[in-house]
């Protein structure tokens, strides 16, 4: 008997929304064959919602500093809702500022602003384990 795929899920956090389109281009093989779900949110409150709804193999790609509540944040409250979550955090300033908090609450890892969209894409499927 084979086993139930599970639902893979890349939840991007950030509050430029004309980034949506950049991640709906740069997985738009992975959307199209229905290997891949990717939402875009514009704030960590819409973020948790969102989590509280899905099941699956999730990573949470979030922007550290957005107004309400930080990346950091957000990666605390994910962890309390669920440990598999992987997150990855991406800010324009220096990572070693928040270093302790990351490794402390398990980050996935870190990427730097600008984002090079083809790294991102491959750190993503690995992830998740989708073949590229």
């Amino acid at each position: 008997m084979v086993g139930k795929m599970s639902k893979k899920y890349l939840v991007a956090v950030d509050d430029e929304q004309d980034l949506k389109f950049l991640f709906d281009h740069f997985f738009a093989e992975q959307i199209e064959n229905d290997v891949l779900s990717v939402e875009f949110l514009d704030s960590a409150k819409k973020c948790l919602d969102y989590l509280e709804t899905i099941e699956g193999h999730i990573v949470v790609l979030t922007d550290i500093n957005m107004p309400g509540m930080s990346g950091i944040e957000l990666l605390k409250e994910i962890n309390k809702l669920d440990s598999k979550i992987q997150v990855l955090l991406t800010s324009a300033y220096d990572e070693t500022n928040y270093l302790n908090d990351m490794k402390k609450y398990n980050a996935a890892g870190y990427i730097s602003k600008p984002v090079d969209f083809n790294s991102l894409r491959v750190k993503v499927l690995n992830l998740l384990n989708i073949q590229q």
